[in-house]
């Protein structure tokens, strides 16, 4: 869905903007990780392959499962554990990975005023989510979670 994002625990999902934000504040992922996390949380509670994933996320480059691991435990470490203490992220050995918490689609109202956690308190229309204005993206860094092809 254009103009939406992915809310799930303390965290929104931009997918056309392809940004993560914790309680309004924005999160770096690579790309390649996000495009892990996007895959992931496109089918919440579906089990997806490490041989999609890895085809989503490395567009036909050859790499070995370890980079999609690799992946893995660094979103793991940047999304923390639910609120029972379970992972974000399932392992299913074998088949693949799936995304254990519940993701609500939202429309975008406004993405320059206040950020997710303000307006959800805020908002009259609770199904509405505002999204901060992102002044300059985000740098890439090459000390965090990248694999490499």
């Amino acid at each position: 869905m254009a103009d939406a994002i992915e809310c799930f625990g303390p965290f929104a999902l931009d997918r056309d903007r392809r940004q993560l934000w914790l309680n309004g504040s924005p999160v770096f992922v690579t790309d390649r990780h996000l495009d892990v996390l996007l895959a992931l949380t496109r089918r919440p509670g579906v089990i997806i392959s490490k041989r999609e994933l890895i085809d989503t996320a490395w567009r036909g480059a050859w790499v070995t499962p370890n980079s999609l691991y690799r992946a893995i435990k660094d979103l793991r470490e940047t999304l923390g554990v639910l609120p029972d203490g379970g992972p974000y992220i399932e392992t299913h050995n074998r088949r693949g990975f799936r995304f254990a918490a519940p993701v609500e689609r939202r429309p975008v109202t406004d993405v320059t005023s206040s950020p997710p956690a303000a307006a959800a308190e805020e908002a009259t229309d609770s199904d509405r989510v505002t999204l901060p204005a992102m002044a300059q993206p985000v740098p890439e860094r090459e000390d965090v979670g990248g694999s490499l092809i």
